[in-house]
């Protein structure tokens, strides 16, 4: 049955193509609506038959008892009669008699026209003649002592007729009641079959709506998630299949744009570093003194040239990174990593910068494992503690603490650098912005994506990061999950 039922709205889903939601939604709800009607008026009508049936059966019962009753009563008085007409030979008696009489047979009829059962009928029959026979014997005046007699036996006929109608009640009664058992059962079935036939219709009509709607929510997750090789296609009524050619368009747009950028990308990058190598290549050379020797002020220029085309290349390629390797297109690969490896890792490749800058390392580091992509927590860490060296004075102190909270890692790096005023902690996040460069340091300027790209790889993760305040210079949280199931 219910492979029948899956197999009429597959059916019914191939040839109903409404032409809008809203189209839908009110079938669906007209639909249900003649269901419940018809389900009522379905109920009304057997029960409409049953109170027929059982009001015709108490009319005719009581009809039956009262004309059985009657016919009792006028028997027993047309005896009566018939014994002081044969004691005092009245006429007026005899008129009295056959006006009894009459009444006896209208009720006789009454009771054969009801048509109760062939064996009343018969009684009635017999009960008739033998009062037919004692009349005429009555009316010829013959005083005969069976004449009375016969009474008796008429008596009996109508007491045995009140006996076959009592029982014929009670058959009545017994048929009523299962007439009401089996009205009781049929409408059980009736109801149960349109509850199923309402399932069904729901079934349907819940599939109509949502399944459009859940082609809708999975076009859209792919094409957020930088999936633009799969057509859309989206089946249902016309105003969300005219949306899904829209949101094709969409995609075939998403998909050109990602082509050009990807394009683009690709030339600035070429275009960038082709030069920059040159320059590289060229500070490296002049360094070495194959052009000739040079003073101290010389060096220290070739030095401080060098050392910017080194900077502007880790520019370029961090733009190249936060383009090409945006989090909507790179999805980590979360697996056990030891946050303080990481972080030592980090400072030791920026040991020549706190070298030179005469910056003391002030660590706080407890074994903490967390789960995370290895390399974004690397970027992260990166970025912070690169900024942390940038606005760090000469012969400052970097404080960098890590420990385990609950089930998460809590990282804070801290300077004694300028800081970040309140007005700008809600914006140094974002994308491109710049804060105030260090007086001491102008040459250090950045792009402004350093700190967009950690919260996003932080976020990324499931993690938090936050500027927070009580800090003579800047002071930085982050918060990772930890490792599930792998201990400090």
């Amino acid at each position: 049955m219910v492979a029948a039922g899956l197999s009429i709205i597959k059916n019914l889903l191939n040839t109903f193509r409404p032409s809008s939601i809203l189209q839908l939604t009110i079938t669906g709800y007209l639909a249900m609506t003649c269901l419940l009607v018809v389900t009522v008026i379905i109920l009304a009508n057997q029960l409409d038959k049953l109170s027929k049936r059982s009001e015709e059966m108490i009319t005719k019962t009581a009809q039956a008892m009262r004309a059985a009753s009657d016919l009792i009563e006028q028997t027993t008085a047309m005896e009566r009669n018939a014994r002081q007409y044969f004691v005092l030979e009245d006429s007026q008696l005899l008129a009295i008699y056959s006006g009894r009489r009459e009444k006896f047979k209208d009720t006789s009829d009454s009771l054969i026209e009801m048509n109760i059962n062939p064996k009343i009928k018969a009684e009635i029959g017999m009960l008739r003649s033998e009062e037919n026979n004692v009349f005429e014997l009555l009316s010829r005046n013959q005083k005969d002592e069976n004449l009375i007699s016969a009474y008796t036996a008429l008596l009996d006929h109508a007491y045995l007729i009140l006996y076959e109608i009592d029982e014929w009640i009670n058959n009545q009664v017994k048929e009523q009641r299962l007439n009401t058992n089996q009205t009781r059962r049929l409408l059980t079935y009736e109801v149960l079959l349109l509850f199923f036939v309402a399932l069904l219709m729901a079934g349907l009509f819940t599939i109509l709506i949502t399944r459009p709607l859940r082609q809708i929510d999975r076009t859209i997750n792919r094409l957020g998630s930088g999936r633009y090789d799969i057509p859309v296609q989206i089946n249902g009524p016309r105003d969300l299949r005219d949306l899904g050619q829209r949101l094709n368009w969409l995609r075939n747009r998403l998909k050109d744009l990602e082509q050009q950028r990807t394009f683009f990308m690709h030339h600035v990058s070429h275009e960038l570093k082709t030069p920059l190598a040159a320059l590289l290549e060229g500070t490296a050379l002049l360094g070495e003194g194959v052009v000739g020797s040079f003073t101290d002020d010389q060096k220290d220029i070739i030095n401080i040239l060098h050392k910017n085309c080194l900077r502007l290349q880790e520019l370029i390629e961090n733009l190249l990174r936060y383009n090409v390797e945006s989090p909507a297109l790179v999805k980590p690969m979360p697996h056990p990593v030891r946050f303080e490896e990481v972080i030592n890792r980090v400072l030791s490749d920026h040991r020549l910068a706190i070298k030179t800058g005469q910056i003391r390392i002030v660590r706080h580091i407890e074994k903490v494992t967390i789960y995370s992509d290895l390399e974004q927590v690397r970027v992260v860490l990166d970025n912070l503690i690169s900024n942390a060296i940038k606005y760090t004075p000469q012969n400052g102190k970097i404080e960098i603490s890590l420990k385990r909270e609950t089930e998460t890692a809590v990282l804070e790096i801290r300077d004694n650098g300028p800081g970040i005023p309140p007005e700008e902690r809600s914006d140094v996040f974002e994308p491109y912005y710049q804060g105030q460069q260090p007086a001491d340091k102008p040459f250090l300027k950045g792009t402004g994506l350093g700190l967009a790209i950690t919260r996003e790889y932080v976020e990324l993760n499931g993690g938090k990061i936050e500027v927070l305040d009580g800090w003579q210079g800047a002071r930085i949280r982050v918060q990772l999950p930890l490792s599930q199931g792998v201990g400090l």
